[in-house]
């Protein structure tokens, strides 16, 4: 749902479920001159909180590193069509449902700063 979310809203998607050691990026999507890196939470209750405040420092620290690691890589700068200094940064969707039918789609754009 969420990838589906930012299509429609203009992001470009280049790859999802990349994993780089232990750590996975969820979507990694182009949006304009900027690499978006998507951090994706679903919930379909309120229990330990909203989706979006599972983000963590330390998750937020883990997907930095990730980036920076898979942007060393010509491989992967080859795969996504980006140059090793490229800008990007981080957003959050929270996606909101019972399992089966999505109620609500929350986007934080640029949580880089989060930290």
């Amino acid at each position: 749902m969420a990838k589906r979310y930012l299509v429609n809203r203009g992001y470009q998607l280049i790859d999802q479920n990349v994993q780089y050691g232990h750590r996975e990026l969820d979507l990694v999507m182009k949006r304009g001159k900027f690499l978006v890196v998507v951090e994706v939470k679903t919930k379909i209750d309120n229990w330990q909180g909203e989706p979006a405040e599972l983000v963590t420092n330390a998750k937020l620290g883990e997907i930095l590193v990730a980036i920076d690691g898979l942007l060393q890589q010509r491989l992967i700068r080859r795969l996504w069509h980006v140059k090793q200094d490229v800008d990007w940064y981080i957003d959050v969707v929270a996606v909101y449902g019972n399992g089966l039918v999505v109620d609500n789609v929350i986007h934080f754009e640029n949580v880089t700063m989060w930290m």
